[in-house]
């Protein structure tokens, strides 16, 4: 099953591939560009990548790959791609809150709301913003998180179900054979 690409308007995604023969770059550049995707630019693997991009990064990492593509999804939808392959390695630079995912004439920024207080308490301070980061890497780790959390939870549940059961058993309440 191929590892899914998070749809986040205005995020750049990096991946690395080795396409099959009959898979074009222009098969997998209009597959995208169906699914919101824009800029998507080739280059050869002998090609440098951007500063700070390092694909050995990925834990998902196959060092099996001749080409990668750059590209930023600019639709609306939000959530996630499936693609029908899975790319040697990928990386997801999400935009900084605030910015626009489409650049416009100007940016306007909304000003700070403020939560009401009640009489004779000073107002509340606006709320800090706080630049929300959807690495792959950190939200594949906290899946496993919770998935571990909850198969713990579900197993000292159910020991605690079975020592219960245990406990109730008919076989404690039946007559001993000694006492004849």
């Amino acid at each position: 099953m191929a590892r899914a690409i998070p749809l986040i308007t205005g995020s750049r995604i990096y991946a690395g591939a080795n396409l099959p023969f009959y898979v074009s770059q222009g098969m997998v550049t209009g597959y995208l560009e169906n699914r919101g995707f824009r800029d998507i630019k080739w280059h050869k693997r002998s090609e440098p990548l951007p500063a700070g991009l390092d694909p050995h990064k990925d834990p998902q990492y196959d060092d099996d790959w001749d080409v990668w593509a750059e590209g930023q999804y600019s639709g609306l939808q939000s959530g996630q791609l499936n693609p029908p392959a899975d790319p040697a390695w990928m990386r997801v630079e999400v935009p900084a809150i605030g910015t626009g995912a489409i650049p416009g004439p100007a940016t306007a920024t909304p000003p700070a709301a403020t939560v009401p207080s009640p009489p004779g308490l000073p107002a509340s301070p606006p709320a800090p913003l706080v630049s929300i980061s959807s690495d792959p890497v950190i939200v594949r780790q906290r899946r496993v998180g919770i998935a571990v959390a909850i198969f713990g939870a579900f197993l000292a549940t159910a020991g605690l179900g079975w020592t219960i059961m245990r406990r109730r058993s008919p076989e404690s309440s039946l007559p001993s054979d000694e006492q004849s």
